[in-house]
């Protein structure tokens, strides 16, 4: 079952101005994941890293939000691959998936930050051309407060297109997201 975001505040002003621009320095976002569906057993929480090394900027934003317009999901995924990694998630203890483009927007609590990818899609999805290829994205939001420390939802599998009346739609492959909880904010020490 696809339920559409909007609810959990995606959606809304997806690539929203008013975030960091480019001048921020890199952060590390660490906390836990959780399975709220039990899609895999015995596995209810594990740990979760996002690391931003570069943030980016409202004209970028706008770019993407064009080319979702106008191209789709395919091109959005191609803009995604020709771009500069924006820093990394890791799930547990896997390797580190790239990060294509992140914001940071501020809000009277403190501030959002959304990270975007594409997912890996693999071969099995392919081959037996499941529904999940149409979910090639990974989007990331955690509202966070003054100090740092905030929850959020991930979305490992996600479809985004424009509606018949021109808002932006995000779509969830499973009723629900995976919750984010006990994130803390860490700075990244600059390589020498």
């Amino acid at each position: 079952m696809t339920r559409t975001v909007a609810s959990w505040g995606i959606a809304t002003l997806l690539f929203s101005a008013g975030a960091i621009g480019a001048g921020g320095g890199a952060e590390r976002f660490r906390g836990h994941v959780i399975d709220t569906q039990q899609v895999v057993p015995g596995a209810a929480a594990t740990f979760f890293t996002l690391q931003v090394d570069r943030w980016g900027t409202e004209e970028e934003a706008k770019a993407l939000l064009a080319i979702l317009k106008e191209k789709g999901q395919q091109g959005l995924q191609k803009a995604f691959s020709d771009t500069r990694d924006a820093g990394f998630i890791r799930i547990g203890s896997q390797l580190g998936y790239s990060i294509a483009f992140a914001r940071s927007i501020d809000t009277p609590e403190g501030r959002t930050i959304r990270a975007f990818t594409d997912r890996p899609i693999q071969f099995f999805e392919l081959r037996n051309s499941l529904r999940s290829v149409d979910y090639p994205l990974g989007i990331v939001e955690l509202k966070l407060d003054s100090s740092g420390k905030g929850e959020g939802v991930l979305l490992a599998a996600a479809s985004a297109k424009f509606g018949d009346q021109g808002q932006l739609e995000i779509e969830n492959l499973g009723t629900q997201p995976f919750k984010v909880v006990s994130i803390k904010t860490e700075p990244v020490k600059e390589k020498k």
